[in-house]
């Protein structure tokens, strides 16, 4: 046996697949997608979400798309700092191509509970909206079934839920993507825009179908007196995440109100997602609707700030950061108070103040360990 001719034959292999190894990952980050080397290890974990229950830290969810896969740097910030996040519709499109949102999600999934097990992690699957640009299911099922959807304008199409098989087909979908990958939930988009077209009672049909874990987009003011997807919805889910929330359609006095009555009125034991953006009539930072949330915060409530313009591209707000996400509130000492436009409510280790007539709000913090606390006539407008 002829041993040198065999070492040379064993090294030119291995040379060969550490080739074969460096080009897919230099193939991989020309494409924009990040490998899993270079997502940073959950040992180095630097500063752990805050997740139901804990009243440490202000409770963050995150949600976005990225064309080409999320930055090595916004991987780790969504480690550090989100207990549950959306990956929105379209991402990693310029990998996966643009009608594999399913494919791109369960990927995308693999790599954030690689980097922390713990966080919930959810699919984007519309109520309303027939993303058949996006989605390799919903191009195939439109086609087969035309009568499924209507065009309300050229390129934009909404579903019409015309019988149980469509219900079904919407609900059964999503929960096998679910199950068939590391996804752990389903961000169900778009119920109050169903609502407009008097689809509500077949979306909370879909809704209690599902078996997966729900936060649904709901709780839209539409006026003083009217709140679209509401309470009637949200028995049939998880939990609400309130886009609307202090922007949007909430611009008066009046219809603040009538959103913070109706938040303060959700059970203890489901989910609160408020997203806050400089949009708004109450303000362009996230002080106020932050003031806001601790209004009504219960064990389940987490919130976000989707910077000027509510967008949901990671690499506009994705990592927005203040030290007011850091503080530490400690836990209620009793449910918020309420005379007339205020609203009061005390913490452990901070009081909130917020006028929704004034639209002025200010969070006192008490020292904690020493810490300094914010001066106690600090009003943020």
């Amino acid at each position: 046996m002829n041993f040198p001719v065999i070492k040379r034959c064993v090294r030119a292999i291995l040379l060969g697949l550490l080739t074969t190894v460096f080009l897919c990952e230099a193939i991989s980050r020309q494409n924009g997608s990040t490998t899993a080397q270079e997502i940073s290890s959950p040992s180095t974990l630097h500063a752990a979400p805050a997740g139901p229950g804990d009243w440490s830290k202000v409770r963050l969810f995150g949600h976005a798309f990225r064309n080409d896969d999320y930055t090595p740097e916004q991987y780790n910030f969504i480690r550090d700092h989100f207990a549950i996040f959306t990956i929105e519709k379209r991402h990693a499109k310029n990998i996966y191509g643009a009608t594999s949102t399913e494919k791109a999600a369960a990927e995308t999934a693999k790599k954030l509970l690689t980097n922390n097990p713990d966080m919930r992690v959810l699919f984007y699957w519309s109520t309303n909206t027939a993303y058949k640009q996006f989605y390799t299911t919903v191009r195939d099922t439109v086609a087969h079934h035309p009568d499924w959807v209507e065009e309300v304008r050229k390129g934009t199409v909404r579903w019409t839920y015309p019988n149980d098989s469509a219900r079904n087909w919407w609900a059964d979908t999503a929960d096998q993507l679910v199950k068939e990958s590391a996804l752990n939930g389903v961000f169900c988009d778009g119920a109050p825009g169903a609502n407009a077209r008097g689809q509500l009672e077949s979306v909370e049909r879909c809704l209690q179908r599902l078996s997966s874990f729900i936060i649904y987009n709901g709780y839209r003011v539409q006026s003083s007196n009217k709140c679209a997807a509401g309470a009637s919805t949200l028995a049939h889910a998880d939990g609400v995440f309130c886009e609307a929330f202090f922007r949007s359609s909430v611009e008066t006095a009046d219809e603040a109100v009538k959103l913070m009555d109706e938040l303060l009125a959700i059970p203890p034991d489901k989910y609160i997602l408020c997203r806050g953006a400089g949009d708004g009539a109450f303000g362009s930072t996230h002080d106020f609707t932050l003031a806001c949330y601790l209004i009504i915060a219960n064990d389940y409530s987490f919130y976000s700030w989707g910077g000027d313009e509510n967008s949901y591209a990671a690499d506009d707000s994705l990592i927005y950061w203040s030290e007011d996400f850091d503080q530490e509130i400690g836990k209620p000492l009793s449910k918020a108070t309420k005379n007339g436009y205020a609203y009061h409510r005390d913490f452990e280790h901070c009081s909130v103040d917020v006028n929704l007539e004034t639209k002025a709000s200010t969070i006192a913090w008490k020292p904690v360990d020493g810490k300094l606390a914010f001066p106690k006539d600090e009003i943020k407008e």
